[in-house]
């Protein structure tokens, strides 16, 4: 959106605030960019990852918005 627009949405109260989507997902990509990895992982349960860390066979993630770690399996 152009900035005048973002302006004039975070001036906005919170009720009139545009709606952003709960969502988790993960890319993991190698050396040459190609996706080796996508863990769509988004629901109403953990959302905003902002840290992610590869632990055993596990994707452990964190967030800003949530007080716990949420980790996931890699097939």
């Amino acid at each position: 959106a152009p900035l005048p627009v973002r302006r004039m949405a975070w001036r906005a109260p919170a009720a009139l605030q545009p709606r952003v989507p709960r969502t988790a997902r993960v890319l993991a990509v190698d050396d040459e960019g190609r996706v080796v990895h996508d863990l769509d992982g988004g629901g109403p349960d953990y959302h905003m990852v902002t840290g992610v860390r590869r632990h055993q066979g596990r994707v452990w993630m964190s967030s800003l918005e949530e007080d716990a770690v949420a980790w996931a399996a890699l097939d």
